[in-house]
């Protein structure tokens, strides 16, 4: 079927519609907003290892614990989409802060 443009008659109403970023895509998603994504990308610029129910607890102090009403899992995919990974590392005896200096010592023996 071949389709005759001849006829078609556009309409300038869809013209007017302002055009959405991948950000106002992203807050629709998530329930985020710019000035939350904005303090996200801060803290973790300031401590890269802040997890996610810090970053809700941070969040909940700056906007108020009622504004704040999404969960620590949408905060998390908030903080990757900004390019923040966080993983955690298994259990290794020999990272904990505790063992450094000992581990430390035993090197330089």
């Amino acid at each position: 079927m071949v389709l005759d443009t001849d006829n078609l008659h556009f309409s300038n109403e869809f013209l007017d519609f302002p055009v959405r970023t991948d950000a106002d895509i992203h807050a629709d998603v998530l329930g985020l907003s710019e000035s939350h994504y904005r303090l996200i990308d801060e803290a973790m610029a300031v401590n890269d290892e802040r997890t996610a129910a810090d970053l809700k607890k941070l969040l909940s102090e700056k906007f108020g614990e009622e504004n704040v009403t999404y969960s620590e899992r949408t905060i998390a995919r908030a903080r990757n989409e900004l390019g923040w990974t966080f993983t955690t590392a298994s259990y290794c005896q020999a990272i904990q802060d505790a063992n450094k200096e000992n581990r430390v010592l035993w090197v330089n023996k």
